[in-house]
């Protein structure tokens, strides 16, 4: 018996005796062994069975916490995770184009445009975990809806990019062999004539061409207001051809966002501002409600004045934008749903109050 094997075996022997489990018949170096046997056969090693306990473990007892206590709409999508987001917004057998146009529209109906929540805890010090963002605040920045588009669409699978424009930051995503610029802050995306949709540098092509061929208005943002506003707010359909043929401009040249149009475009485009840029987006948010027994979910539909721009930031818009609570809208009040399960869980559905 060698010195190597001798310690091992008395290793074995200590980690034995303190207790520990042996492999049904078998030898710590893995020998065969009856149940009777005191000893190895084949190495001479001592066996030693462990105790085991028949007492009945002790659990905890006392109140408990639920957690994820979901409440969904058949009206609204359930986006309180990422996995929630994927089921409602990705199918089965969606081209790469769709599973795009998925992403795009999800950042477009769960915010809106306003002055940006800033949590200063990641670099561009906004929120821009696109859960946390469609759950929690509801609003943003450029930065925001470019990281969010830039995280979800990589999350399916698709590769994506941001880009800095002038005055204005929008996320790209590659499908069919190219990039295409898809802007959920600005709500809009332009389709070619070949019913594919514009990169950034197509965008900027266009415009550029554009405004070779009339300098005047490069740069010059009252001149690209009066031309949007010329002959009843329709002179912008005389601009570039990309954009004159855009459904989302409104009838005026106003994006849906009513915070920029036509002439909004034409600056950012032009060409002088051009790279880019990761807003940098962070995964993971996911929403986890939880009642102890005799609490109850309140849904909270009004501000009391307060948003974490406060702190030297911008108080968003949207706080000074109030709708009553009524049977059919959903404005400022408290709802209380029906909960399903234990008494102490379950509470009628009741609106209270008006701020």
């Amino acid at each position: 018996m060698t010195r190597f094997t001798t310690i091992w075996h008395m290793l074995a022997l200590t980690a034995l005796l303190a207790g520990a489990a042996l492999g049904a018949g078998h030898c710590p170096n893995g020998h065969p062994v009856e149940a009777a046997w005191t000893f190895c056969a084949t190495c001479g090693v001592r066996l030693v069975k462990a105790p085991v306990s028949t007492q009945p473990v002790a659990l905890a007892t006392g109140p408990g916490v639920v957690s994820h206590v979901k409440l969904v709409s058949d009206k609204v999508p359930d986006v309180s995770s990422l996995d929630a987001w994927k089921k409602s917004f990705i199918r089965d057998g969606m081209t790469d184009e769709e599973k795009a146009l998925a992403v795009w529209d999800s950042v477009v109906k769960f915010r809106h445009q306003d002055a940006p929540p800033r949590e200063w805890l990641q670099g561009d010090q906004c929120v821009h975990d696109p859960i946390k963002t469609f759950n929690v605040y509801g609003y943003g920045m450029c930065c925001c809806a470019a990281s969010n588009i830039e995280g979800l669409a990589r999350a399916v699978g698709l590769q994506a990019r941001g880009r800095s424009i002038n005055r204005h930051n929008v996320a790209e995503v590659f499908f069919d062999g190219g990039w295409h610029m898809l802007d959920a802050s600005l709500i809009n995306y332009f389709r070619k004539d070949d019913g594919k949709i514009a990169s950034v540098e197509e965008l900027i092509a266009a415009v550029k061409g554009w405004l070779a061929e009339h300098p005047d208005y490069r740069g010059n943002e009252a001149k690209l207001y009066d031309f949007m506003r010329a002959d009843g707010w329709t002179g912008w359909k005389k601009g570039p051809v990309l954009l004159a043929d855009n459904p989302f401009y409104g009838a005026d040249g106003w994006l849906p966002a009513k915070t920029h149009g036509w002439a909004s475009t034409m600056q950012e485009y032009d060409g002088s501002t051009l790279f880019e840029y990761e807003c940098p987006h962070s995964m993971g948010y996911q929403v986890n409600i939880q009642l102890r027994p005799g609490e109850r979910l309140v849904r909270n539909w009004f501000n009391k004045g307060l948003n974490v721009n406060m702190n030297g930031g911008e108080e968003p818009g949207c706080l000074n934008t109030t709708t009553a609570l009524t049977a059919n809208v959903l404005g400022e009040g408290l709802l209380t749903p029906p909960l399903p399960g234990p008494t102490g869980l379950q509470s009628p559905l009741r609106p209270s109050g008006q701020a």
